[in-house]
């Protein structure tokens, strides 16, 4: 009996984990494709540490990640796009004062 519960959220599981691999992969060679048709470069993984550029911004969150990079000269100017990901861990804590 447990087979027949098991089965169906394997089956579940998979086809989310499939849809989310196959979206990632479609959106790689969308990138892959707009970066030669505009003679820029693209790159999977971070060749300009990007992470470690003076911007507050990139610095918020745990466990960040640059992937997807597309770089290059565009409309004259160097131009550096890439995907970025965080999480944050932070619990925010309200105290009152009395």
């Amino acid at each position: 009996m447990a087979v027949l519960v098991l089965i169906p959220i394997a089956a579940a599981v998979g086809a989310i984990l499939w849809y989310l691999y196959q979206r990632k992969k479609k959106r790689r060679l969308a990138l892959s494709f707009f970066a030669r048709q505009y003679g820029l470069e693209y790159s999977q993984e971070d060749p300009f540490d990007l992470l470690t550029y003076d911007f507050r911004l990139l610095g918020l969150g745990d466990g960040r990640g640059c992937e997807n990079v597309v770089s290059g000269v565009w409309h004259g100017m160097p131009a550096k796009e890439a995907s970025m990901t965080s999480r944050s861990n932070r619990t925010t804590s309200i105290a009152s004062s009395r």
